[in-house]
């Protein structure tokens, strides 16, 4: 089985694909047979709850909040900055929507107003019915969230995104429970139970779920120390490693 626990990492519409990436990833660990249980540490804003909505159970403590679940783009604008000071950028693009996003143009045309719409339009709609389809949700009802609006725990227990309220501790004995045993959890680390029992003992004997801690920024890659701005991101290609070993796991 695996355990995700979600810490925080938000991102923007940037990181919509990594997300999509990392839950392919669970759906292929669920088709094997792997059961997911995902604890929610503070609840989930629209990308957070994207990945953990793929969870056969979500755990969330009673104080989590949920949302902003709407879909949104924001461009800088620096010509109007760069105008007070007398600097003059001139840019030079072939394609009526090359320089949309670019910071010293003035802004949006209309083409490019209605094609930067129609993207985040598509994202937006493409989220909110994957979630609807991963919690068997009613689509009307769901929709009604989906506005960029924050909600509490017992509308999102009554939308079926969270399945279980408790804590960390609860979700271990969840996920115990699923694989027929009592108690929580016991997290070793597998180098520790190597050193000792060496590893033919734990791949024959022990039952084993994979534990997944999320915290920080999701980035392409692999992840490490930000030395310049602090925090820690965390790297998209570090995950689905993890999963795919835990689906791999016999």
């Amino acid at each position: 089985g695996i355990i995700v626990r979600i810490r925080g990492f938000g991102g923007g519409l940037a990181s919509r694909s990594i997300i999509q990436d990392i839950r392919a990833e669970l759906v292929r660990a669920k088709e094997r047979g792997k059961k997911i249980v995902v604890y929610l540490d503070h609840g989930a804003d629209a990308n957070e709850y994207y990945l953990a909505a793929v969870g056969d159970m979500v755990v969330a403590p009673e104080a989590a909040a949920f949302g902003p679940f709407g879909t949104s783009y924001a461009a800088q604008r620096l010509k109007g900055l760069l105008d007070k000071v007398g600097v003059e950028m001139q840019v030079f693009a072939k394609g009526k929507y090359k320089a949309s996003t670019n910071p010293y143009s003035s802004g949006y045309t209309p083409e490019q107003k209605e094609e930067m719409t129609s993207v985040v339009d598509s994202l937006h709609r493409q989220m909110v019915e994957d979630i609807a389809k991963d919690r068997k949700m009613d689509m009307a009802k769901w929709k009604v969230y989906t506005d960029g609006r924050l909600f509490s725990l017992p509308t999102a227990k009554s939308l079926n995104m969270v399945t279980n309220v408790g804590y960390y501790d609860d979700a271990l004995v969840l996920a115990a429970k699923q694989h027929g045993h009592e108690g929580k959890v016991k997290i070793i680390p597998p180098d520790l139970i190597e050193d000792i029992w060496g590893e033919d003992y734990v791949v024959a004997y022990l039952p084993r779920i994979a534990v997944i801690e999320i915290d920080g920024e999701i980035v392409t890659g692999h992840g490490g120390d930000d030395i310049l701005f602090g925090g820690r991101a965390v790297g998209a290609d570090d995950i689905t490693a993890q999963i795919d070993q835990a689906t791999n796991d016999p």
